[in-house]
C-alpha cells in the first residue's frame, strides 16, 4: 500500500517539524517543514505554485514552481 492521508514528523522533543498530506503515495497540497523554515505546495508530487522561505520566523524568499520547475523570473527575495 501506498502512503495516503495526513503525515506528521515530529523532533524528539515531540515538535512537529513537517506537516502534510499525502494522496496514493504522492505528496500532495500544503507543506511545512518547520525545522528548515520553508511552506510549499505540491500537485501530485511535485514542486507547483507558491514556495515561501523563513529565516527565524521573517519571510525571506519566495518562489513559485509549475510541475515541478522553478518558474523563471518568479524568485523575490524580502528585504
Amino acid at each position: 500500500g501506498s502512503l495516503h492521508g495526513d503525515w506528521t514528523e515530529y523532533d524528539e522533543f515531540g515538535r512537529i517539524t513537517i506537516k502534510g498530506q499525502y494522496r496514493n503515495g504522492l505528496r500532495e497540497g500544503t507543506w511545512a517543514f518547520r525545522k528548515l523554515g520553508i511552506v510549499g505546495k505540491y500537485r501530485e508530487g511535485l514542486k507547483h505554485g507558491k514556495w515561501k522561505y523563513y529565516d527565524q520566523g521573517r519571510l525571506v524568499r519566495i518562489e513559485k514552481f509549475r510541475n515541478g520547475e522553478l518558474m523563471p523570473g518568479t524568485t523575490y527575495r524580502i528585504q
